[in-house]
């Protein structure tokens, strides 16, 4: 499986990443939480999204997300976001991703928001 990082510097230093790779067909673990899954399947599933504190609030979490997901074939893109980010979640909606469900992946892992978005992102 492929996968895609992009990274943001300044100067020498880096300020944020973001990564994540294609879903095999089939295995798009969001499907669960729709009662019917779209037309078009194949999905993008983003891994993370990371900016250092200095850098918070300033666009670069937007724009290195617009970088990884500008070049995307796939349909959709998906997501988990920790149900106790309420913030974090309000981001990922202002830029074009529905909370479709909730999933706890592990009995010791957090709840987290599934999250979907149509590609190309509007």
């Amino acid at each position: 499986m492929t996968s895609t990082v992009r990274l943001r510097h300044y100067g020498d230093e880096v300020v944020g990443f973001a990564y994540g790779a294609p879903a095999a067909e089939g295995r798009e673990w969001w499907r669960e939480h729709l009662e019917a899954a779209p037309e078009r399947t194949a999905t993008f599933h983003v891994s993370e999204l990371m900016v250092r504190a200095p850098w918070r609030k300033t666009g670069t979490a937007e724009r290195l997300h617009r970088a990884l997901m500008d070049s995307r074939a796939e349909a959709l893109a998906a997501l988990l976001v920790d149900v106790t980010h309420p913030k974090v979640q309000a981001f990922y909606e202002s830029w074009g991703y529905r909370k479709v469900g909730e999933d706890q992946p592990f009995p010791d892992s957090p709840v987290y928001a599934v999250m979907v978005a149509d590609l190309p992102l509007s």
